[in-house]
C-alpha cells in the first residue's frame, strides 16, 4: 500500500503543478521558421542556428564544430539562401513570411 500511496501522491502533486503554468501561443512565423530549419542539412543548420540564435561567430562555430572558418562560412551561405527559398512564398510577391 505505501508504494501505491506514494505514486498517487506524486501524480496529485504533479497535476497541482501543471495546473498553475501558462503556455506562450506559438506565432506563426516561429513555425515557419523551424518547419524551414528542417529542410536544411544538419551542418547547415547547426551553423545557421549557431550562428544566427545562439549568437556565436564564425570562428567560435569553427572550433565548436572542428571545421575551418570558411567550411562554416559557406555552410552559412547555402543555409541562409535555402532558407530564404522555404520562406518565400509566390503570394507573398518577394517577401519573406517570417524574418
Amino acid at each position: 500500500m505505501s508504494s501505491w500511496r506514494k505514486a498517487v501522491n506524486r501524480l496529485r502533486a504533479h497535476r497541482r503543478d501543471a495546473n498553475g503554468h501558462q503556455v506562450d501561443e506559438v506565432s506563426a512565423d516561429h513555425i515557419a521558421i523551424v518547419a524551414a530549419l528542417r529542410r536544411l542539412g544538419v551542418d547547415q543548420r547547426r551553423a545557421v542556428v549557431l550562428h544566427h540564435l545562439v549568437g556565436l561567430s564564425v570562428a567560435e562555430i569553427a572550433a565548436e564544430t572542428g571545421t575551418s572558418p570558411n567550411t562554416i562560412k559557406t555552410w552559412l551561405a547555402r543555409g541562409r539562401q535555402a532558407l530564404a527559398v522555404h520562406l518565400t512564398t509566390s503570394g507573398d510577391e518577394g517577401r519573406s513570411r517570417a524574418v
